[in-house]
């Protein structure tokens, strides 16, 4: 059974504030660089797998000021084996 990380979208705002909260949740590198390049590296290299990352209370603005993170992650869903999200807006 793969482990669930929450992250909550209730008090993101932007991206330096998404970046934040994932620090938070994850024992990011320290050679780690806030954007989706790194992420997704994380995600295919050194993130513990199986993980199941759900995102919760994201508003109808953030879905669209977000949606790169959203394509990137559905790309590591389909590609990292042990990798899956959700998302509730």
């Amino acid at each position: 059974m793969p482990k669930t990380v929450e992250i909550d979208f209730s008090q993101i705002k932007d991206w330096d504030g998404f970046y934040r909260h994932l620090h938070r949740a994850f024992p990011l590198p320290s050679y780690f660089g806030d954007n989706l390049d790194a992420l997704y590296d994380y995600i295919s290299a050194e993130l513990e797998l199986p993980i199941h990352i759900r995102f919760v209370h994201i508003n109808r603005q953030q879905q669209k000021f977000f949606r790169k993170l959203w394509h990137l992650l559905e790309m590591a869903e389909r590609n990292v084996s042990g990798f899956s999200f959700s998302k509730t807006i």
